[in-house]
């Protein structure tokens, strides 16, 4: 699983490396390129609310992923 902080506190350059890798995918996905909107996997949406792309980065950013799609991330899941 990746750590969202660093040791001093910061978004740690995995995980924005991670965020920017999931959104590319996304973005290639038949829905985005529909509606332009992806379903945000922050650990609050859950998966639920289909959103713009900035949107999701900031809330991936502040709230991290949920838990369930840090397990499927873990797993390789793109």
């Amino acid at each position: 699983m990746y750590q969202r902080h660093d040791e001093r506190g910061y978004l740690s350059m995995i995980f924005i490396e991670k965020v920017k890798e999931f959104i590319e995918f996304a973005s290639e996905q038949e829905t985005y390129q529909n509606i332009k909107k992806i379903k945000c996997p922050c650990a609050k949406c859950w998966n639920v609310h289909y959103l713009d792309i900035d949107t999701v980065k900031l809330h991936l950013y502040n709230r991290g992923f949920s838990p369930i799609t840090m397990i499927w991330l873990s797993w390789g899941g793109f």
